[in-house]
C-alpha cells in the first residue's frame, strides 16, 4: 500500500508530498490512534499550564472537547456550535472560541470548563451583510479578530471586561488570519484581502487602536503563526517573514518550499516547527508533516500515515506537547477522528546503506563491505554499528566486532565467511539521544566461482607450466585475466581474455623460479571482482662433474671416472639461477659391505661470483674403493626464489 509521508525536517523545510526521500520511512507508532468522539474538527490548541488539549467541532459539532495530553477526555464545553478557531489567555486561564455562524466568541474558564461570556462581534444577526469573524487572537489585553463583510472586512477588537461593549471594527479588508504572540506583546499578525489582491501585514494594537507597522502586498496565507522568539511569522506559502518588516528571514530559507502550501504548522517551545502540506496546484494530498529547526535545510525524520487516496485518511491539525517531546496530530478517516502522537520528533531519522547488498564471493574472499548511515545531523564520537553474521549452522547469528561510524555517517568492516553457503550480514545502528535506529542486511552467497590451477605443484628449472583459469558454470562468457610473478620480479599479464564453453582460460609459461600464478575476474552486477592465485615451486638447476680422472669404467650400468691413487680429485658444480656467494652443500658417500655410507659432508661451500663452485679431494685408498659426489643448492631453505635441489651423483673409483 502507498504510503503518506510524515516527516522531520532541519530548518523550517516543506517537502512536497511526492519528493522521494532516502531511506525507510518511519512506522507510526500507534496505527489506531484514540478516537476523538466529534462529529466535525474546528481546530486544536495546547494549554501549557493544565497540559490539556482544546479541539474545537467546527460546523458539524456543538462542544469543545478537552482532552489530557494523550488524547483521553477529561470533559466537555457544550453549546458551542459550530466553534472553529481558538486561542488563549497569555496565562490560559481562559480559551476564546470563535463562533463565525453566531458572529461571536465566547470565553470559557480553562479550570472548570464552563463558559463565562460571550461576545458580539458586530452587526446585526439575520441580515446578509453581518461581519463573520474568520480568526482570533489574544494581545495587548483585548480580543482581536479578523472579519469579513461581503467584497470587505477588517480586523476588531473586543474589551474581554465588559461582553456587553460593542465590538471596535477597523475596514482592512477581508481578513483571514490573525495571530499573537506572548514574546511580541502589543503586536499582530494578520493576513487581507484588499480589492481582490493578498497582503500581509503587522499591526501595532499596544494602544488598542490597530497602526501597520509593516505590509507585505502579494503575500497570502489564510493561517499565520508567531515564531517562539517573537521575531517572525510562518505563513502557509510564503515562508518566514520577519515581523519588523515583513522580508522574507533567510534563517528559514526552505520553509516552505515557494509554490507548496501548508494547511497546518506549528512550532515547539525552542523553534522546533511541524507543518503539514498540501501540493500548489490545490489538490489535497495530506501525505507530507515535517518537522524543522532553523537554519537548516535537511529532514530529520519521516513519518508515515496511510495516504489519502487509499483510506481517505487527512491531516486535519498538528500541535506540539508543551515540553516539545511529542509531536500531536489530528487526522480524519472518512468521518473518524483520531488523535495520533509521534514521540522523539526531534530525533534525527537515520537510513541506513550498504555497499553490497546481494553479492556472490568466492570461496577465501574476504568481503569488503562499507556503508553509511544517513542522517541530518552528524554523529557523534565513539558512535558504532552492530555486526552479526547468520548462515544455516548459526542461524541466531555470530557477533562480529562493531564498526565506528564517522562523522557523517561511514563505516566499513571485513570479514572473510569461513566456507560455502548463503550468509546473512546484519548491521544495526542502535541511535542515541539525536538519532533514531536503523538497520540493513546484506545476503552473500560464497562458493567457488573462479579458481586458478596449474597441472604441477613444482617444475624442474626451465620446465614449461601449464595454467589454467575456470570460472564456475553461470558466468559462461565472463573475461578472466592471467598473470605471473616470478620470486622478486614484476606481476606480468600471461593472457586476458574470455573462458570458453567449458569455462576456461589457459596458458603456458615457462618457469625459472617459483611462480605465483593469479587470476582475476572483473565481476559482474552480484558478483564481486575477486582474484585467487596459486603458487608454485621450482627448482633450481644444479650441475655437477669431475675432472682430473684418466679414464672411465662401468659397473653394471654406472659409469664410474678412474683417478690414480696420487691424484686428487676434483668436483665442480654450477646453480642456475645464478646464487653467487649463496651456500651450497657438498656430500661424498663411499661404498662399502654393500652399502653407501658418508665420508664427507660439507653443509655450506660457497658459491663464486659465476654460481659455481670447485672441490678438490684426495681419497689414496684402499685401491679399488668406490665412491661418489653430489651438490645440493639452497641447503638452509635461504632461498625463497628456487627450492633446494640435488645434482645427479658422479662416481669415481681409485686405482694403481
Amino acid at each position: 500500500m502507498k504510503r503518506a509521508r510524515l516527516g522531520v525536517v532541519t530548518a523550517l523545510v516543506l517537502l512536497a508530498a511526492n519528493l522521494v526521500v532516502a531511506g525507510s520511512a518511519a512506522a507510526v507508532e500507534d496505527d489506531t490512534g484514540t478516537v476523538v468522539p466529534m462529529a466535525g474538527f474546528g481546530s486544536l490548541i495546547v494549554d501549557p499550564v493544565h497540559d490539556r488539549l482544546f479541539l474545537s467541532g467546527g460546523s458539524t459539532d456543538d462542544k469543545i472537547l478537552v482532552t489530557d495530553l494523550s488524547g483521553a477526555a477529561v470533559g466537555k464545553i457544550a453549546d458551542e456550535s459550530g466553534a472553529t478557531k481558538l486561542a488563549l489567555s497569555p496565562d490560559s486561564s481562559t480559551l476564546y472560541a470563535l463562533l463565525p455562524g453566531q458572529g461571536a466568541i465566547s470565553a470559557i474558564d480553562t479550570t472548570t470548563l464552563s463558559e463565562v461570556a460571550r461576545y458580539d462581534t458586530g452587526g446585526q444577526a439575520g441580515t446578509a451583510d453581518r461581519p463573520v469573524p474568520t480568526s482570533l487572537a489574544f494581545s495587548a489585553g483585548r480580543i482581536w479578530f479578523t472579519y469579513t463583510q461581503g467584497d470587505s472586512g477588517g480586523l476588531g477588537s473586543l474589551d474581554p471586561a465588559d461582553p456587553a461593549a460593542p465590538a471596535a471594527r477597523t475596514e482592512l479588508g477581508q481578513g483571514y488570519a490573525v495571530q499573537s504572540s506572548p514574546k511580541a506583546p502589543g503586536t499582530l499578525a494578520a493576513s487581507f484581502q484588499v480589492a481582490g489582491q493578498p497582503e500581509l501585514d503587522v499591526v501595532d494594537v499596544t494602544t488598542g487602536t490597530p497602526r501597520i507597522t509593516a505590509h507585505a502586498p502579494g503575500v497570502w496565507s489564510s493561517r499565520l503563526v508567531i515564531t517562539p522568539d517573537g521575531q517572525g511569522v510562518a505563513t502557509d506559502v510564503n515562508g518566514v517573514l520577519r515581523l519588523t518588516d515583513l522580508s522574507w528571514d533567510t534563517d528559514y530559507s526552505s520553509f516552505p518550499a515557494r509554490g507548496w502550501s501548508l494547511s497546518s504548522f506549528a512550532f515547539a517551545p525552542d523553534g522546533t516547527m511541524a507543518g503539514e502540506g498540501w501540493d500548489g496546484m490545490g489538490s489535497l494530498v495530506h501525505e507530507s508533516v515535517v518537522t524543522a529547526q532553523p537554519q537548516g535545510t535537511q529532514r530529520l525524520r519521516t513519518y508515515d500515515f496511510p495516504d489519502f487516496q487509499s483510506t481517505g485518511i487527512t491531516v486535519q491539525d498538528i500541535a506540539w506537547t508543551p515540553d516539545g517531546s511529542r509531536l500531536l496530530s489530528v487526522i480524519d478517516t472518512m468521518g473518524t477522528l483520531r488523535l495520533h502522537e509521534l514521540l522523539r520528533p526531534r530525533a534525527a531519522q537515520t537510513s541506513m546503506g550498504i555497499a553490497y547488498p546481494n553479492l556472490i564471493l568466492n570461496t577465501g574472499t574476504a568481503l569488503p563491505e562499507s556503508g553509511s548511515v544517513s542522517s541530518a545531523l552528524p554523529f557523534s564520537a565513539g558512535a558504532v554499528v552492530h555486526i552479526s553474521r547468520a548462515d544455516a549452522a548459526h542461524p541466531n547469528g555470530v557477533v562480529l566486532p562493531d564498526a565506528p561510524l564517522t562523522s557523517d555517517g561511514r563505516f566499513a568492516f571485513g570479514d572473510t565467511p569461513p566456507g560455502t553457503g548463503t550468509y546473512t550480514y546484519q548491521v544495526r545502528y542502535s541511535g542515541d539521544a539525536d538519532h533514531l535506529p536503523s538497520d540493513t542486511t546484506a545476503t552473500i552467497r560464497v562458493a567457488k566461482v573462479l579458481s586458478v590451477g596449474t597441472d604441477a605443484s613444482s617444475y624442474a628449472y626451465g620446465a614449461t607450466a601449464k595454467v589454467t583459469a575456470h570460472l564456475s558454470v553461470g558466468f559462461t562468457g565472463g573475461k578472466v585475466s592471467l598473470y605471473a610473478q616470478p620470486a622478486g620480479a614484476t606481476k606480468q599479464l600471461l593472457k586476458s581474455g574470455t573462458v570458453d564453453s567449458s569455462g576456461n582460460l589457459a596458458v603456458s609459461y615457462k618457469v625459472t623460479r617459483g611462480t605465483t600464478f593469479t587470476a582475476v575476474f572483473a565481476g559482474s552486477y552480484d558478483y564481486f571482482a575477486t582474484t585467487v592465485a596459486k603458487s608454485v615451486g621450482v627448482h633450481a638447476s644444479v650441475g655437477g662433474s669431475l675432472s682430473g680422472y684418466y679414464t672411465t669404467v662401468l659397473y653394471g650400468s654406472t659409469s664410474y671416472r678412474v683417478y690414480h691413487h696420487t691424484a686428487k680429485q676434483k668436483y665442480t658444480m654450477t646453480v642456475a639461477p645464478a646464487r653467487p656467494g649463496a651456500c651450497a652443500r657438498l656430500l661424498v658417500q663411499h661404498y662399502s659391505s654393500g652399502s653407501w655410507h658418508t665420508s664427507k659432508d660439507l653443509s655450506c661451500v660457497r658459491l663464486s661470483a659465476t654460481s659455481s663452485l670447485t672441490y678438490s679431494f684426495s681419497y689414496t685408498g684402499p685401491v679399488g674403493d668406490r665412491f661418489r659426489v653430489r651438490a645440493e643448492s639452497n641447503p638452509q631453505a635461504t632461498d625463497t626464489a628456487n627450492l633446494p635441489t640435488w645434482s645427479s651423483w658422479a662416481y669415481f673409483m681409485i686405482r694403481t
